[in-house]
């Protein structure tokens, strides 16, 4: 399964630039989220959610106001759910998903959640983490532009925002407030 989630991994580093490059949102975006799941579904559904890219513009913060604690809860995925989401649209990365969630519902109870859930956890900030590498073009991305995950049904195992970014993404953002008591 190292195999498979080196795929994944590369599938979304190559899948995601072409998504946003297809995306019209009217503003510079800063940030972009995108999942990876628990139990709660079928794989095939999984598969599919794990296509959708999150758009988080400068309106979505703007909306927010400047308490730092705001800001910072407007990282968590139950915000960013109600933002304007994407398909990536990649065969490839779909059938990659697909075999993951399938193994993955196939083999909790013998393998464990935790486990399932840190290797797609790791799998998919990995590829952010290279995603976050990119210098993306300044017309289209805000400055501080980051993209991140977090698991979408569970808490226990969570590779979020800090193994999505760079230590000097987040220094930033701390020096701003944020992210001063909650991270994933």
């Amino acid at each position: 399964m190292e195999e498979l989630l080196r795929q994944i991994e590369d599938a979304y580093v190559a899948s995601v630039p072409e998504a946003l490059s297809r995306v019209e949102i009217g503003e510079k975006l800063v940030g972009v989220f995108i999942p990876y799941f628990a139990w709660e579904a079928m794989p095939e559904d999984h598969a599919e959610h794990g296509q959708q890219i999150y758009l988080l513009g400068e309106s979505y913060f703007t909306n927010i106001g400047d308490d730092p604690e705001e800001k910072t809860f407007a990282f968590s995925w139950p915000r960013i759910c109600e933002e304007k989401s994407e398909s990536i649209g990649s065969d490839i990365l779909q059938k990659f998903l697909l075999e993951w969630y399938t193994y993955q519902n196939d083999n909790d109870s013998t393998i464990g959640e935790s486990i399932l859930l840190a290797q797609i956890g790791d799998a998919v900030t990995s590829a952010c983490r290279r995603l976050n590498a990119i210098k993306w073009p300044s017309d289209k991305f805000a400055d501080d532009f980051v993209i991140f995950s977090q698991c979408m049904s569970d808490d226990s195992t969570d590779f979020g925002i800090s193994a999505s970014v760079t230590p000097e993404w987040l220094a930033r953002m701390r020096a701003k407030g944020l992210f001063q008591s909650w991270i994933t």
